[in-house]
């Protein structure tokens, strides 16, 4: 069974990452697998590169004819059975171009589909990807239970969602290990992701600070770019910590970004997995992540990791607090334990396994 995965573009982020992941080991995993993008971005060489036969469509406008004319074209000489997409304007051009063929549609949700828009009005384009969701796709995989109950609330039909955690090649990570020989006079916490609203940097930023003004002799190296990335560095300097944070800009070898730090700190209030949460705990590393979301559910109500108070200064500062102060004594053999649990849980070889089971329930 022929399977094409098709993305709008291919900047670096978490659903690329794990479609990146899922063609470089699709053939050890024995998945036929075809590619396609209609954007470029930071991972296009990658992708190009990651073993599986590989489409480029340009799009020009929101809804292409001459893409859906040549994708129409690549299902029938490919002879693809599925297609599977991941943001709704390439679930768009794949079920019209579908139309008359075998060929059946999937998709994963990787984000909130609310239909209204966020000024409480009804959202014409979000009702329908719920209307297409719950009565015209065989299956619509969420990536996690917290977004697949927040979709149920919403009105989705839950009998055609299903839960299919991301899978982390980590591989990629064999390399990466906690720092076992901790430098006792600098400590240094660590955030992955871009900056925007929902990832809450300010409030790392602020909880930083009072370590600061406390007297502690700390470092914060923050990766990740974003629409807001300016105002946090501006956040820095306001605060009078610029020295003392490091803005790293989008990063390609996360491996050696968590090798190169004492704690993982995730403030965003909220996600729908925490692709960069679970990177850590695999390194390692402890975690310090909000309660909010998917975090307890990825961490098993806390026992892998820290919790703190969603959007709470205070409550994140006294978290910081107590993994400096634990620093000597902090747990490295149920560091490696969680590391263990991590790899069996999230793995990219059980995530393919999984995908070519439900592919097969649609036509057998």
């Amino acid at each position: 069974m022929k399977v094409l995965h098709i993305l709008d573009q291919v900047n670096r982020g978490g659903t690329e990452t794990l479609v990146l992941d899922i063609c470089r080991n699709a053939k050890i995993n024995n998945l036929d697998l075809v590619f396609i993008t209609c954007g470029k971005g930071d991972l296009f060489d990658e992708f190009k590169n990651s073993g599986v036969k590989f489409y480029y469509l340009p799009r020009k406008y929101p809804l292409d004819l001459n893409v859906i004319k040549e994708l129409r074209k690549i299902i029938k000489e490919e002879e693809i059975k599925i297609i599977h997409t991941h943001v709704d304007v390439s679930l768009v051009h794949a079920i019209l171009s579908s139309l008359g063929t075998k060929c059946k549609v999937v998709q994963t949700i990787h984000g909130f589909s609310d239909r209204k828009s966020p000024k409480g009005k009804f959202d014409l384009r979000c009702y329908l990807i719920h209307l297409i969701g719950s009565y015209i796709l065989p299956v619509t995989f969420t990536v996690s239970d917290y977004l697949r109950n927040e979709l149920i609330k919403q009105g989705f039909n839950k009998n055609r969602l299903k839960m299919l955690y991301n899978g982390i090649d980590f591989n990629k990570y064999q390399g990466c290990q906690a720092k076992k020989n901790r430098n006792e006079n600098l400590f240094v916490f660590g955030m992955v992701g871009n900056f925007n609203h929902v990832r809450n940097h300010r409030v790392l930023l602020e909880a930083f600070k009072k370590l600061i003004d406390e007297g502690y002799n700390v470092y914060l190296k923050l990766a990740g770019k974003g629409e807001l990335l300016e105002s946090m560095q501006k956040y820095a300097l306001t605060f009078g910590i610029k020295d003392k944070v490091e803005f790293l800009g989008s990063v390609s070898d996360i491996s050696k970004f968590l090798s190169e730090i004492d704690c993982f700190v995730y403030s965003s209030r909220s996600d729908t997995f925490g692709l960069a949460v679970v990177e850590a705990l695999y390194a390692g590393l402890p975690v310090i992540v909000s309660n909010n979301g998917p975090f307890p559910e990825i961490t098993n109500n806390g026992k892998y990791a820290i919790l703190f108070e969603a959007n709470n200064v205070n409550s994140l500062y006294i978290k910081m607090k107590e993994i400096i102060a634990n620093n000597n004594e902090y747990d490295i053999i149920k560091l490696d334990k969680i590391r263990e649990i991590i790899n069996n849980s999230f793995s990219i070889n059980n995530h393919i396994k999984q995908l070519k089971l439900e592919y097969s329930k649609i036509f057998y």
